[in-house]
């Protein structure tokens, strides 16, 4: 592990430890070598929580490729707040997306997940809103209701939104072939039928009307992170 990496990897950990939650971070390919750093991303929801840690990430970026994903599901802020009463709000969320690309960081948007019925039609105000505070790459993800989760769902969906609730279940169940949830890899993300595909057509129309998602990688440095070849695995340890 190189040097900057272990420092910045300490200090998060502090921070981790003083209850600060929020995100997840990834370190993309294992572990790193002793002389080259990981390429890192980070997903978040919680907006205060990323923010409260810029500088921990601009260190980073100083030895890393460093990305930062911010989760964006809906625009209306009713809705938004029936489905996700304590965590911030969109707009709050597109305003942490405008610091973190201000300060010189890869900044993304995740619509995710994305709940037929309900926020499809919110695809293309939340990417615009995105792009224009510096967001640069887009992601999708249908609604995934594995387990108890469906119930859970279900549940908020009929108290917070009852008029709404049968409207959006039922699309679900189009997407899913009569379920609720299909596990299956590859399409549990995506959906399947047509008003999935409307869904993920209207997204991807959007970005590329944006120009998003074209380029960003190569533009980071490719040599951050170095993976061992076969029979070098003990100078990881």
């Amino acid at each position: 592990m190189g040097a900057p990496f272990g420092r910045w990897r300490t200090l998060w950990q502090r921070r981790s430890e003083a209850r600060r939650p929020g995100y997840c971070l990834n370190t993309g390919s294992g572990p790193c070598s002793r002389s080259h750093a990981p390429a890192a991303s980070l997903q978040s929801a919680q907006s205060l929580a990323v923010e409260r840690d810029i500088d921990v990430l601009q260190e980073l970026h100083l030895s890393a490729r460093v990305s930062v994903s911010v989760s964006v599901p809906i625009w209306d802020r009713a809705h938004a707040h029936a489905i996700e009463p304590f965590v911030a709000t969109p707009r709050r969320r597109i305003k942490t997306i405008e610091r973190l690309a201000a300060a010189g960081l890869s900044v993304g948007v995740n619509v995710a997940p994305v709940i037929p019925g309900l926020n499809d039609a919110d695809i293309p105000r939340v990417l615009e809103a995105a792009r224009a505070a510096g967001a640069r790459r887009a992601g999708f993800v249908f609604l995934r209701l594995p387990g108890s989760v469906k119930q859970v769902f279900e549940e908020r969906l009929r108290e917070t939104l009852p008029l709404r609730a049968d409207r959006v279940l039922n699309r679900v169940r189009e997407a899913r072939g009569g379920k609720l949830y299909d596990s299956r890899f590859g399409v549990r993300g995506r959906g399947e039928g047509n008003y999935a595909e409307a869904a993920r057509a209207l997204f991807d129309a959007t970005v590329k009307r944006l120009a998003m998602n074209e380029g960003f990688q190569g533009d980071m440095d490719g040599d951050t992170f170095r993976r061992p070849g076969r029979g070098r695995q003990l100078p990881l340890l």
